[in-house]
Protein backbone atom coordinates (compact mmCIF):
# COMPACT_ATOMS: atom_id res chain seq x y z
CA UNK A 1 0.00 0.00 0.00
CA UNK A 2 1.32 3.47 -1.30
CA UNK A 3 2.22 5.83 1.33
CA UNK A 4 0.07 9.62 1.52
CA UNK A 5 2.40 12.26 1.71
CA UNK A 6 -0.09 14.86 0.89
CA UNK A 7 -0.76 17.71 3.73
CA UNK A 8 -3.72 19.08 3.94
CA UNK A 9 -3.87 23.43 4.62
CA UNK A 10 -6.34 24.97 6.42
CA UNK A 11 -8.05 28.14 4.18
CA UNK A 12 -5.76 30.49 5.87
CA UNK A 13 -2.94 28.34 5.48
CA UNK A 14 -3.67 28.54 2.06
CA UNK A 15 -4.72 32.32 1.97
CA UNK A 16 -1.05 32.56 3.41
CA UNK A 17 0.56 30.69 1.10
CA UNK A 18 -1.36 33.06 -1.52
CA UNK A 19 -0.17 36.17 -0.10
CA UNK A 20 3.59 34.89 0.33
CA UNK A 21 3.85 33.96 -3.01
CA UNK A 22 1.83 36.53 -4.36
CA UNK A 23 3.88 39.16 -2.83
CA UNK A 24 7.11 37.93 -4.26
CA UNK A 25 5.54 38.54 -8.28
CA UNK A 26 5.43 41.98 -9.82
CA UNK A 27 1.16 41.05 -9.70
CA UNK A 28 1.30 41.50 -6.21
CA UNK A 29 -1.69 40.15 -4.91
CA UNK A 30 -5.58 40.43 -6.35
CA UNK A 31 -7.78 40.81 -3.16
CA UNK A 32 -10.63 40.03 -5.03
CA UNK A 33 -9.27 36.14 -5.79
CA UNK A 34 -8.27 35.82 -2.18
CA UNK A 35 -11.80 36.74 -0.68
CA UNK A 36 -13.36 34.87 -3.29
CA UNK A 37 -11.23 31.87 -3.13
CA UNK A 38 -10.38 31.77 0.36
CA UNK A 39 -13.05 34.15 2.13
CA UNK A 40 -10.09 36.38 3.26
CA UNK A 41 -10.93 40.32 2.99
CA UNK A 42 -7.51 41.31 3.46
CA UNK A 43 -8.12 44.97 3.61
CA UNK A 44 -10.54 44.81 6.30
CA UNK A 45 -8.82 42.33 8.29
CA UNK A 46 -5.27 44.06 7.77
CA UNK A 47 -6.27 48.12 7.65
CA UNK A 48 -3.91 48.45 10.10
CA UNK A 49 -1.14 46.73 8.70
CA UNK A 50 -1.62 47.86 5.39
CA UNK A 51 -1.89 51.66 6.22
CA UNK A 52 1.93 51.18 8.23
CA UNK A 53 3.09 48.87 5.08
CA UNK A 54 1.90 52.22 2.73
CA UNK A 55 3.35 55.04 5.29
CA UNK A 56 6.80 52.72 5.56
CA UNK A 57 6.90 52.58 1.72
CA UNK A 58 7.17 48.52 1.54
CA UNK A 59 3.50 48.55 -0.35
CA UNK A 60 1.88 50.26 -3.34
CA UNK A 61 -0.77 52.44 -2.21
CA UNK A 62 -3.98 50.04 -2.52
CA UNK A 63 -5.55 50.95 -6.12
CA UNK A 64 -8.19 49.05 -7.42
CA UNK A 65 -8.00 45.55 -5.62
CA UNK A 66 -4.28 44.81 -5.98
CA UNK A 67 -1.47 45.04 -3.58
CA UNK A 68 2.21 45.12 -4.36
CA UNK A 69 5.55 45.50 -2.76
CA UNK A 70 7.19 48.54 -3.70
CA UNK A 71 11.41 47.89 -4.36
CA UNK A 72 11.84 48.73 -1.15
CA UNK A 73 9.29 46.27 0.03
CA UNK A 74 10.96 43.43 -1.57
CA UNK A 75 14.02 43.71 0.46
CA UNK A 76 11.97 42.85 3.41
CA UNK A 77 9.31 40.36 1.41
CA UNK A 78 9.17 38.10 4.41
CA UNK A 79 8.83 40.62 7.13
CA UNK A 80 5.78 42.29 5.16
CA UNK A 81 4.47 38.73 4.57
CA UNK A 82 4.79 38.30 8.72
CA UNK A 83 2.43 41.27 9.09
CA UNK A 84 -0.22 40.09 6.82
CA UNK A 85 -0.20 37.03 7.73
CA UNK A 86 -3.55 35.47 8.84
Amino acid sequence: MPLDFREHLSLDDLANEYIMLGLRTSDGIDLDLLETKYGVDLLDEKIGDIARLEEAELIEPVSGRTLQLTRRGRTVCDSVVQRLAL
